[in-house]
């Protein structure tokens, strides 16, 4: 008999006796959708590796015969964190060597998954930083599909963008990461004009790419790169934009760009 969704929530949320070899198993609730993992590259080095349990955990279907079932489970390194939460611990430290060397990284992962993962969901909430060496390390893969058709340059761009957004105006990192995807817009927006205000054309063009309906990888790719070498700097404009937004709430209207010559921009 096939075990429903309740016996599986069930055992996974009660773990004490129902797994075979695993110890020290701690319930995580999610709110995505499972679906069968494709292939996957082991020893992949942006991806958490998964490891398939033959008959590992105890579950009790509707008509209360213990069963023995398969589990699918995601290796992860112990020293990691969650992209947010590292980057609140160093922006909160004032240490950017972390952060650049993560981000020096990004166009390495970018290349890694082209190739072999074309689809990923990478954001803040699938990304983990693995210590010591500060590398990006993909969750979720199998189980948490793209939102949007992007490939992975374009996905990493934005949590490019976010780094340099969160070390040049780091008392608005809260703002940042309150943004709603509704209202991302607005920073892309806020990030063209810093760029193009301080003569930093990286930034500026990468905003803009960002700003189209449907982002051109290969200009991703290469202004992730551009990115990657371009150093932090504060970022007054942007203090100013942001501080006037509230996550969720409606914000003043942004000042037209500045006129530059590059039309590409506009």
């Amino acid at each position: 008999m096939t075990a429903s969704l309740t016996a599986i929530a069930e055992s996974l949320l009660n773990p004490q006796g129902r797994f075979h070899t695993l110890r020290d198993v701690v319930p995580v609730t999610d709110d995505m959708p499972l679906a069968p993992p494709p292939p996957l590259p082991r020893d992949h080095p942006f991806v958490a590796s998964l490891r398939l349990l033959r008959r590992e955990v105890l579950l009790y279907p509707d008509d209360g015969r213990p069963v023995r079932s398969d589990l699918l489970v995601e290796e992860l390194p112990q020293e990691s964190q969650p992209f947010g939460d590292f980057l609140r611990t160093h922006l909160n430290r004032n240490n950017r060597r972390p952060v650049r060397r993560l981000l020096q990284q990004l166009p390495e992962m970018d290349d890694a998954l082209a190739d072999t993962l074309p689809h990923p969901r990478i954001d803040r909430r699938t990304l983990l930083v693995a210590a010591p060496d500060h590398r990006p390390l993909l969750t979720g893969y199998g189980y948490l599909t793209a939102r949007r058709d992007d490939p992975p340059a374009v996905a990493l761009l934005r949590l490019a963008l976010l780094l340099h957004a969160a070390l040049g105006a780091p008392d608005h990192y809260a703002c940042l990461k309150g943004l709603t995807r509704r209202e991302a817009p607005r920073l892309w927006q806020a990030l063209r004009l810093q760029g193009e205000f301080g003569r930093t054309a990286p930034l500026a063009e990468a905003a803009a790419l960002l700003s189209t309906p449907t982002p051109d990888a290969t200009a991703a790719r290469t202004l992730l790169a551009d990115l990657a070498r371009l150093p932090f700097a504060p970022m007054p404009l942007l203090a100013g934009l942001l501080g006037d937004m509230t996550p969720g709430s409606p914000s003043p209207p942004v000042p037209d760009p500045l006129p530059v010559e590059d039309d590409s921009l506009r």
